[in-house]
């Protein structure tokens, strides 16, 4: 039912397209069956997945505090958020830390990022498989997560945290900033693409993403899929021309990712109008992010082309006033040399913090079968623990239910799909 692709590519293709193999050798391995290429992989930026600690601007100067930098900090900014009247209005409406319903999913809100302060590489509520003490585990069954969870506990109990939270998903934590009801929590990557653009627009507030505060004690962890999942774009085995679908690709390759025309690159790539494509290049942003970074550091674009350099004319431009879109606001929460993509690869990636899910292409059956409920046993015991429905202790009953419900047979069947090196 899927073409072979591997003929159509080597003729039709770019170099620029083509080169993408090696930079991406794994996102390619894992559309490639017996030496054939039978889909084009999307090769969308998995450092997009890690957390950070988003904080206003505002509300950091109101009430004459700092970024913090460890847990501890955080939990004293998140009592002055709460406490000390930083939106200025004269009344007790505002939350430390907001918190979204689906409590580890890697989304605005979830406790991801405190959890990997403990050295819990998370991802979704389905989280990280990966190797430690020679076994396979599953991020959100380790005994580190206690403390994550004593600490926030704690802060539910001080009422740091909306005591509602537990019927609040993502869209209702957007609602929540959009008012200014909340001035930190963790996301992941676009921040300032959404939710902080709401009131970016409407208030003119900057909100920008900090390193995960840290744990004395613990080395911190973050996680991320494994890159030979995602996304791919594959072709019908009944497709007479199958290299036109090549000739798109190159064309969206021309038109975006190596043209210097700033109008190219907002039409189809700011305003999103290559989702209409029926193939694309996810332009991961890791490939020109330091090219990007050193044009920062000499205060000059011109050695730039294609994305990084509309880029360096977003974030330059944010930075001086000429630019003031949404465009730029999103762009610079990203890319500036203290943004989001700064942080994962100079701070995350070069304290070896970085863990990639071993899941990859083959899946266990019984996972497959099990893990929407193994996944809802997280997010209902972390909940239950958070809220005093039952004592940090009952983490370990956790454990040993998930286990039995099919997560020591995934574990299982994951060494043997996965065997050590």
């Amino acid at each position: 039912m899927i073409a072979n692709l591997t003929d159509v590519f080597e003729a039709y293709a770019l170099d620029g397209v083509k080169e993408y193999r090696e930079k991406f050798p794994e996102s390619f391995e894992g559309v490639t069956f017996d030496g054939k290429m039978y889909a084009f992989p999307y090769m969308n930026d998995n450092f997009h997945q890690t957390p950070f600690l988003w904080i206003r601007d505002d509300w950091l100067e109101n009430t004459g505090s700092k970024a913090p930098e460890t847990v501890e900090e955080m939990v004293e900014l998140a009592r002055m958020f709460k406490n000390s009247d930083p939106d200025g209005n004269g009344r007790s409406d505002t939350w430390g830390l907001g918190v979204n319903k689906n409590i580890a999913a890697s989304d605005l809100g979830s406790i991801t990022g405190l959890l990997s302060a403990y050295g819990i590489p998370g991802r979704q509520n389905n989280a990280i498989f990966y190797r430690r003490n020679g076994k396979i585990t599953f991020a959100y069954i380790q005994e580190e997560a206690k403390a994550a969870l004593a600490v926030a506990r704690d802060m539910y109990a001080e009422g740091l945290i909306d005591p509602e939270f537990t019927v609040k998903d993502a869209s209702i934590l957007e609602q929540d900033i959009a008012s200014g009801s909340l001035g930190m929590l963790y996301h992941m990557n676009w921040g300032t693409w959404y939710p902080f653009n709401l009131i970016y627009e409407s208030d003119d507030v900057i909100t920008r993403p900090y390193p995960i505060p840290k744990a004395e004690g613990y080395e911190y962890k973050v996680g991320i899929e494994d890159s030979r999942t995602g996304d791919v774009f594959m072709v019908s085995s009944s497709c007479k021309n199958p290299e036109a679908v090549i000739k798109i690709l190159n064309l969206y390759y021309n038109t975006v990712e190596a043209s210097s025309d700033a109008d190219s690159f907002i039409t189809y790539w700011s305003d999103e109008q290559y989702r209409l494509c029926p193939i694309y290049v996810g332009i991961p942003t890791e490939l020109y992010a330091p090219d990007l970074f050193e044009a920062f550091e000499k205060g000059s674009g011109d050695e730039l082309s294609g994305t990084a350099k509309s880029y360096y004319g977003y974030v330059k431009g944010f930075e001086d006033g000429s630019a003031t879109d949404a465009n730029a606001y999103g762009t610079w929460g990203q890319m500036f040399d203290r943004g989001s993509m700064a942080i994962a690869l100079k701070d995350y990636r070069n304290d070896n913090a970085i863990v990639s899910n071993i899941l990859s292409n083959d899946i266990p059956e019984i996972w497959l079968q099990n893990n929407g409920t193994l996944g809802t046993m997280v997010d209902t015991a972390y909940t239950d623990i958070i809220v005093g429905n039952k004592p940090l202790d009952s983490f370990d009953q956790f454990v040993k239910d998930w286990l039995a419900a099919g997560g020591q047979q995934t574990l299982d069947e994951m060494e043997r799909l996965y065997p050590a090196e």
